[in-house]
């Protein structure tokens, strides 16, 4: 076991960490146990690189203190956070059983109703992260599990707040390239500023027009239009072209879900 592993366990005194799920541009995730309930649950250590500098840490801190006060169904529940040695910064999430929204896409699984369905959910989660001063920065299938199958998946959006980590670690891991979540990055975003709730209606305009996508459409064509044409307000290049707010998008897509079932 590496030592960092070792440590944390030491550190903690609550958490059993297992297999490695894999190594990201930010982090390396666990599966883990808490040893207080035996709950099954995901611990991440984010790369000493970054949180060696002690401004990001602290904003790093302060970021998972603001997602770990929320509680949404829609939400992966941070359930416990902290540093290591004094520099090194741990999380622990509640682990949800089911495959990525991005392995759902990948193989068509999504009727259209269904992925309507998901991008509802999600978009009240970000409202509720909105309420309370948190913004994903990047919403895209790979950080939403889908928890459930079926008829009804019950998606589950993880990695609130971390566009400060994934920008951080972007450059000197990516070698220049553009990873595939990147693209639900807003261009204002990709350009260096900060993300906003604009760059989340973005992200989530994105996700949209990629679960439509990959499920095909049963919708005659002027149905079909109103749905991709919420997509494409929300992902337009500049912010005040979008709608205002998440809600405001979740609005537009209900109607145009109407629009759909009564012409279909």
């Amino acid at each position: 076991m590496a030592d960092h592993v070792v440590e944390l366990v030491a550190e903690s005194g609550r958490y059993r960490l297992g297999a490695r799920l894999g190594t990201g541009t930010w982090c390396d995730t666990y599966r883990a146990v808490d040893a207080r309930t035996s709950a099954p649950v995901v611990a991440q250590l984010f790369h000493q690189d970054l949180t060696a500098d002690a401004a990001f840490r602290e904003r790093l801190l302060g970021i998972l203190s603001a997602v770990a006060a929320l509680r949404h169904p829609a939400l992966v529940a941070v359930l416990d956070f902290g540093t290591m040695s004094g520099s090194r910064v741990w999380k622990v999430q509640e682990r949800v059983a089911g495959r990525s929204l991005l392995a759902w896409t990948a193989e068509g699984r999504l009727h259209p109703d269904q992925a309507i369905e998901v991008v509802l959910a999600l978009a009240d989660a970000l409202t509720a992260a909105h309420h309370h001063g948190v913004v994903h920065g990047g919403p895209h299938p790979g950080v939403v599990r889908i928890a459930g199958t079926g008829a009804a998946p019950r998606p589950k959006l993880s990695d609130l707040g971390h566009a400060v980590a994934d920008r951080a670690a972007a450059g000197p891991r990516l070698s220049g390239t553009v990873a595939f979540h990147h693209e639900t990055w807003a261009p204002e975003v990709r350009a260096g500023g900060e993300p906003t709730v604009a760059s989340d209606v973005f992200g989530l305009g994105a996700l949209l027009r990629t679960v439509l996508a990959s499920g095909g459409t049963t919708a005659p064509p002027e149905p079909a239009a109103a749905l991709a044409a919420v997509a494409r307000r929300a992902t337009a290049r500049e912010p005040g072209d979008r709608f205002a707010t998440v809600a405001a998008m979740r609005t537009a897509l209900e109607r145009a879900r109407r629009t759909t079932h009564s012409r279909a």
